[in-house]
C-alpha cells in the first residue's frame, strides 16, 4: 500500500530556505514517483451507491501527479478533477478514493492554503459517503474498501481537529465539517461556504 508519511500539519506556510526547498523537492519526487508505481489501468471507477463503472483510474493518477507538480493553476485545476472523480456532490465516491486517500491526506501537509481547502471538501465527501455505511439506511451492505476507508478518516481524526484550528475559515470550516461527521455520524451535509 502507500507509504506516505505526514511529518506535521502547520496552519502557516513553512520557511523558505534551501534545506525546506530540498527537502520539498524530494518529497515531490517520492510522492510522484509512488503515484506512478501504481498499476492505475487495473483500478475499476466502481461508484458505491449507483452500481456504475466509468473506466479506470489513470485520471487520477494523473490529476494527483498534477496536483504534486509545479504549477499552482494546473494543481488547483487537478482537485477541481479529483473532486469530480472521487467525491462529487459529496454524494457517491469511488473504490479508488482508498487508494487516493494517502495521496489526499499527503497533501494536507505540503500544498498550500487554497490547495488543502480543496482537498478538505474531497475529504469531506468522504466521510459524508462513508459514515453511515453501517446503518439500516445504507443502500447495500458495506464493502471492503469503504470500511477501510472509513477507518481511515477515523484513524486520522487528529490531523482535522489541528486543521480545524487554522485560522483561515475555508480550512477550519471543512475540517470542523469532517469532525462532525466523524464524531456524530451526520448523515446531511449543508454547505455553507463555497
Amino acid at each position: 500500500m502507500i507509504h506516505c508519511v505526514l511529518y506535521y500539519i502547520a496552519p502557516m506556510e513553512p520557511p523558505r530556505d534551501n534545506n525546506y526547498a530540498m527537502l520539498r523537492n524530494d518529497f515531490l519526487n517520492n510522492i510522484q514517483r509512488e503515484i506512478e508505481s501504481i498499476n492505475w489501468s487495473s483500478i475499476s471507477i466502481q461508484y458505491n451507491w449507483f452500481k456504475e463503472t466509468f473506466g479506470n483510474a489513470n485520471n487520477i493518477a494523473l490529476n494527483l501527479i498534477d496536483l504534486f507538480g509545479d504549477d499552482d493553476e494546473i494543481a488547483f485545476n487537478a482537485t477541481q478533477n479529483l473532486w469530480n472523480i472521487l467525491s462529487h456532490q459529496h454524494s457517491h465516491i469511488p473504490s479508488a478514493a482508498l487508494i487516493a486517500y494517502d495521496f489526499l491526506i499527503a497533501g494536507l501537509h505540503e500544498l498550500n492554503e487554497k490547495l488543502v481547502i480543496e482537498l478538505l471538501d474531497i475529504l469531506l465527501g468522504f466521510t459524508v459517503c462513508t459514515m453511515d455505511i453501517s446503518s439500516e439506511k445504507f443502500k447495500h451492505k458495506p464493502l471492503q474498501w469503504e470500511v477501510e476507508l472509513k477507518q481511515k478518516l477515523i484513524n486520522d481524526l487528529k490531523i482535522f481537529k489541528l486543521l480545524s484550528l487554522c485560522n483561515n475559515n475555508g480550512i477550519s470550516y471543512f475540517a470542523n465539517e469532517i469532525i462532525s461527521f466523524i464524531s456524530n455520524g451526520y448523515s446531511y451535509y449543508n454547505p455553507s461556504i463555497e
